[in-house]
């Protein structure tokens, strides 16, 4: 688990969204994780709809300035960048049904989970 701790406008979107695109797109390990005709999703979840929508906005920012990525660009929704190969990058806000339907492994929650440190300090009383 990374625990990120910024103040606003410092660049913690661009970075989240930095991040999942290399998961998603950069990681072909990552792509037999998945049945041979499933997707494979890399998803935010914000705190808004208008905060997922400038996440996805980033990603799409980052993929069109790269010539390698742009390539692997098939269209761009509402809310979600739609890439080659089945692969997903999606943005949606933290609802009961925003998130109905769909399989999350790992932790969301903004808590930082017992003994994870920031600079040598509790990070849950940082």
């Amino acid at each position: 688990m990374t625990v990120c701790a910024a103040g606003r406008r410092s660049g913690k979107t661009r970075c989240a969204a930095a991040a999942a695109l290399h998961n998603l797109l950069l990681v072909p390990e990552l792509d037999g994780k998945v049945g041979p005709h499933e997707k494979r999703y890399a998803v935010s979840i914000a705190a808004s709809q208008s905060q997922a929508r400038v996440f996805l906005d980033h990603a799409a920012a980052l993929v069109k300035a790269s010539p390698i990525l742009r390539g692997e660009l098939v269209s761009e929704q509402n809310d979600e960048l739609i890439f080659t190969r089945n692969r997903v990058l999606a943005a949606f806000p933290t609802t009961a049904r925003s998130t109905r339907g769909w399989a999350m492994a790992g932790r969301a929650t903004n808590t930082p989970r017992p003994g994870t440190t920031i600079g040598g300090r509790d990070a849950r009383s940082a």
